[in-house]
């Protein structure tokens, strides 16, 4: 038997090169990767859309102690209308900032077809939120 050492050899900046490409190509490879199935992501995160039943919501909220109904007219993927249906004259009177209000937040909401990320004026902060907790429930009965 015959054993006869071989002997191999590697320069060392060849050996470098050559594992610095291969670094770079996995991480090349993992950013392509990375960059499709983010695509992916966001196309399917901006597919669902919100679909009501067609029809006219109610909702109730206690303003200045008198109850008041809240009316939310919706078409099968958008919001329509949004207004108080018959007020006590003695809310506004009470609380003249509860029309201009409803009016602030239905216009925002009717355009964002949504309630989240609504501007609330400092001023009428409280009602405000009374009557968006209001709109968010009649919504709420609108969703499928």
């Amino acid at each position: 038997m015959s054993s006869k050492t071989k002997i191999f050899v590697l320069k060392q900046k060849e050996l470098i090169y050559t594992i610095v490409f291969i670094v770079l190509a996995i991480i090349f490879i993992i950013l392509m990767i990375l960059l499709i199935s983010g695509k992916n992501k966001k196309k399917q995160a901006a597919a669902p859309k919100t679909v009501y039943a067609p029809g006219v919501y109610t909702a109730s909220v206690n303003l200045s102690g008198s109850n008041s109904d809240i009316r939310v007219i919706v078409d099968c993927d958008e919001i329509k209308c949004i207004d108080m249906i018959s007020p006590d004259p003695s809310i506004t009177s009470i609380n003249p900032l509860v029309k201009a209000s409803l009016e602030d937040l239905s216009t925002q909401i009717i355009q964002k077809n949504t309630c989240k990320n609504l501007y609330c004026h400092n001023d009428s902060k409280y009602t405000s939120l009374m009557l968006k907790d209001a709109i968010e429930t009649a919504i709420s009965k609108a969703m499928q």
